[in-house]
């Protein structure tokens, strides 16, 4: 409603404000995740944990879940990496605001640093609380 008033009623463009809020979503949403990495409040589907309720079963579950996580994110992080490069010598401008999309672009390379260096953390302190844990020990 609001680009139809400006864009038919007052004749003013309203591309800018589409071109700021992909910026934006992008931004927040890259910034949520890594925030959600560090707190562990990440969304976990503990199926097979479950099936025991011992101690060892259940912090090597974790264990290969985090050490997966983290393959995936060192995976992801070399891509967006090589991404950000590609960014870095393009030197593309926003098609309206004429920003340079590094800007946003650089976003997914940091927060996926930060993912794979959190989930790594998350991997060595389930192996930690694996290798200190005693057979048949229950939760």
């Amino acid at each position: 409603m609001v680009q139809v008033v400006f864009r038919y009623c007052l004749h003013l463009p309203t591309h800018y404000i589409d071109e700021l809020l992909i910026i934006e979503a992008v931004m927040m949403f890259m910034f949520g995740a890594l925030n959600a990495s560090i707190d562990e409040s990440h969304i976990i589907a503990r199926i097979f944990e479950n099936f025991s309720n011992k101690r060892r079963y259940v912090t090597a579950i974790r264990f290969i879940a985090a050490a997966s996580s983290f393959f995936v994110m060192s995976w992801l992080t070399y891509w967006a990496y090589e991404f950000f490069v590609y960014s870095l010598k393009r030197g593309r401008l926003s098609v309206i605001l004429k920003i340079p999309t590094v800007i946003y672009e650089s976003t997914v390379f940091i927060c996926f640093l930060g993912m794979a260096f959190y989930s790594c953390l998350e991997a060595y302190k389930y192996f930690k609380m694996f290798r200190e844990s005693k057979k048949g020990a229950e939760f």
